[in-house]
């Protein structure tokens, strides 16, 4: 079984579709589902998204996303953490942590896909928290995605990333790029993120999120 872990509703379809599509059983586990309470205020992504208040966001998101899975025929679940664009949470990574360390320990998965982490304070922590699970646990073959669309909109952020994960006591072994095979079935999986791809759209212009090549690696501790 694979687990994918997946900062926000969406990131596993953008960035990891091939690997997702392509498991016999797959189950995948977004971070931050929680809705915002009714009185935080509108943040740019949200409003870039067609969203006119926060009322009401994550029933649409949390929608978007199931739909998404569904094309895929995988499953999801909610970590149930909180966005952290609607703010700081000083307690949130140790949640975070055992929450992940749970799940792991639950789920026993053959493989677990992590983000690489690339620019996103959301990103990197999911990261940093899963490879502090994955120091404890055994039988697990841990593989690193990259973010899309941050790694290719953005020049050198993904050898960044990668030195940072080195730098914190890890080898990194780069799997061949994948191309998926169902190339169809990502983009009528991430059809069902309207909200998200007009931000996207807004915010990295020159992305083609159903088009650009997904890459992967092996992680082992030294």
């Amino acid at each position: 079984m694979l687990l994918v872990l997946s900062p926000h509703l969406d990131d596993a379809v953008l960035s990891a579709s091939a690997l997702v599509a392509g498991a016999d059983e797959c189950i995948v586990a977004t971070a931050f589902t929680a809705a915002p309470a009714p009185a935080t205020r509108l943040t740019e992504w949200d409003a870039a998204s067609g969203f006119r208040s926060t009322a009401g966001v994550m029933a649409v998101r949390l929608a978007e996303d199931r739909a998404a899975l569904e094309v895929l025929g995988v499953k999801g679940l909610g970590l149930g953490e909180l966005d952290g664009h609607y703010g700081p949470d000083a307690g949130r990574p140790a949640r975070l942590g055992a929450a992940l360390a749970a799940l792991v320990g639950e789920l026993r998965p053959r493989r677990c896909a992590i983000p690489l982490g690339v620019v996103h304070p959301d990103h990197v922590e999911v990261r940093t928290e899963a490879l502090r699970v994955a120091r404890h646990v055994e039988g697990i073959e841990w593989l690193a995605y990259s973010d899309l669309p941050y790694s290719h909109a953005l020049p050198g952020a993904e050898d960044d990333a990668l030195a940072e994960v080195c730098a914190a006591g890890w080898e990194v072994v780069a799997c061949r790029p994948v191309i998926s095979p169902m190339r169809d079935a990502k983009r009528a999986a991430l059809a069902c993120y309207p909200s998200q791809l007009r931000a996207l759209a807004a915010y990295f212009p020159s992305a083609s999120p159903a088009e650009d090549d997904e890459h992967y690696w092996r992680i082992t501790a030294r």
